[in-house]
């Protein structure tokens, strides 16, 4: 092989990796983008069966900013019920939300229960869903 031909075979690889990067950086860059959700987070007093008062926040989120106001309408939607544990040990708590669709199409949800601001402290649950649908997530508390 002449050195004109491997030269330009050589060009061509560094062309090919030059442009294989660029493609990889672009798809890092939009998969950053897609994991960047938005999110509300309301407190929420749960009282036990014993009379305890839990208050854990329920931070929804959606993979978008345009469903802010749609997040923030979830608020509305918060049910929850505290029964004893079956093992006589904490309470089992379910709490039903769901992220309103406010003719919007579906999109995706996520709801999680903690007990510090969005997602901190101890996270009791998170549960994935589609706005319209309800979110249901249980945990269990020691408190009685």
């Amino acid at each position: 092989m002449n050195r004109r031909v491997v030269f330009f075979h050589a060009a061509r690889a560094a062309a090919m990796a030059a442009g294989a990067a660029g493609l990889l950086n672009a798809a890092a860059r939009g998969a950053a983008a897609s994991d960047e959700w938005c999110s509300s987070d309301p407190l929420v007093k749960v009282v036990t069966p014993g009379g305890s008062k839990e208050y854990v926040h329920i931070t929804f989120s959606a993979p978008s900013s345009q469903f802010r106001q749609n997040l923030i309408a979830a608020k509305d939607s918060i049910r929850w019920t505290a029964v004893p544990a079956p093992s006589g040990a904490g309470t089992d708590v379910t709490v039903t939300s769901t992220v309103p669709l406010n003719g919007l199409a579906p999109f995706a949800t996520r709801a999680t229960i903690s007990t510090g601001p969005f997602g901190g402290g101890t996270v009791y649950s998170i549960v994935d869903g589609i706005a319209g649908s309800a979110l249901v997530n249980t945990y269990r508390l020691s408190a009685q």
